[in-house]
């Protein structure tokens, strides 16, 4: 990285990644509970989940386009944006599946649901967003076409 200079936007994008990513690795071990008795704790854990997988993918696009020079602005938007994006990706999704595909989401069922496969769901959503919308915008379009 020696050789290669960079911006003030690379700079600060990098430092707030490791700061975002940090952050909400804390915030999750403590707020841990592999099964919680009500459900806003789980949407919680599943929001910062998304926004750790949208941390990765930033840290992960760092390295990949630190080479072009042309668009750091739009690559700073677009590093801000990412956790957001997959946190609010990662709960619609996760939510989607719990009611559609995992189980009911009446309160009785609340002991049958796998809690850490619905994190992990969650984390993976977020660190995929940009896939994860293309898919489900092609669900969509066929569903009402």
């Amino acid at each position: 990285m020696s050789n290669i200079k960079m911006s003030p936007f690379v700079k600060f994008t990098f430092f707030w990644a490791i700061f975002g990513c940090s952050s909400i690795i804390a915030a999750v071990v403590f707020s841990w509970d592999p099964n919680p008795v009500n459900g806003t704790k789980a949407l919680i854990l599943i929001c910062l989940m998304g926004a750790l997988g949208g941390y990765i993918r930033c840290i992960h696009s760092f390295t990949v386009k630190l080479d072009d020079e042309n668009n750091h602005v739009q690559w700073f938007l677009d590093s801000m944006l990412t956790p957001l994006k997959g946190a609010a990706l990662g709960m619609l999704v996760t939510l989607l599946l719990q009611v559609g595909v995992i189980g009911s989401s009446s309160p009785n069922d609340m002991d049958h649901i796998n809690w850490i496969g619905l994190y992990g769901i969650s984390g993976v959503v977020g660190l995929f967003a940009d896939e994860a919308i293309s898919k489900l915008e092609n669900v969509f379009k066929t569903l009402f076409n």
